[in-house]
């Protein structure tokens, strides 16, 4: 399938939050595999970013929900494609300096590239987005990046796959069907299957419709900071 860049981002270590975040509870309401040690997304309410954008921490009552967050740089990227929190970086250069030169002693990140996959041509799914500047170039992923999966997520960046919890009765009944086609991060090797589940999340959870096939990529271990 076709896939249009969408731009990088700097997400957590797994043991910079994960003990407490993804508690047994939380596990059996939104993923299609509670077991999942390190459930990946690109909805960074899933997987936290280490960047918040200067909007973003002006909202009363954002640290409320999770006081133990790790420290955040508060930065975005200086030529944004998308007009909203959760911003991604075009260009990858930019948001590592950022990083360097901003990151609190031992902070540890793991650098992530976003792209929509469509069915013909990713441009027209993303046409109705609100804010979404594709004017704006984007800094081409490496070769040896590393594939990590699909999610399926909706116009907020709200995943349909890890965000979109129900009661735990109804959960087991979605997982019987579907958790032999995730991988250990609960995400989606292929991408026909998540556009297969974009059609049931769109109908599960019509309030977010339309859902939408995002690919995640992440830097090598080597270029892990």
């Amino acid at each position: 399938m076709p896939a249009l860049p969408l731009g990088y981002d700097i997400r957590l270590c797994a043991d910079a939050y994960l003990p407490g975040y993804w508690t047994s509870d939380r596990r059996e309401h939104y993923l299609l595999r509670p077991e999942t040690e390190w459930p990946l997304s690109f909805d960074t309410m899933v997987w936290p970013s280490i960047f918040e954008s200067p909007d973003e921490v002006k909202v009363p009552g954002v640290e409320d929900w999770w006081p133990d967050r790790p420290p955040t740089i508060v930065a975005e990227p200086v030529n944004k494609r998308y007009d909203a929190f959760m911003d991604l970086w075009p260009e990858r250069d930019e948001m590592l300096a950022v990083f360097r030169e901003h990151a609190s002693a031992g902070a540890c990140g793991v650098p992530v590239a976003v792209e929509m996959v469509g069915d013909t041509t990713p441009e027209s799914d993303i046409a109705p987005w609100p804010g979404f500047d594709t004017e704006v170039p984007i800094q081409s992923r490496p070769g040896d990046w590393v594939f990590l999966g699909h999610d399926v997520c909706d116009f907020g960046w709200i995943s349909g796959l890890s965000n979109c919890g129900s009661a735990s009765s109804e959960m087991r009944q979605l997982s019987r069907g579907w958790k032999d086609r995730v991988n250990e991060f609960g995400l989606f090797p292929s991408a026909a299957d998540a556009r297969e589940y974009c059609g049931v999340t769109d109908r599960r959870v019509p309030e977010h419709a339309p859902f939408r096939v995002f690919a995640l990529y992440r830097a090598p271990e080597d270029q892990r900071i």
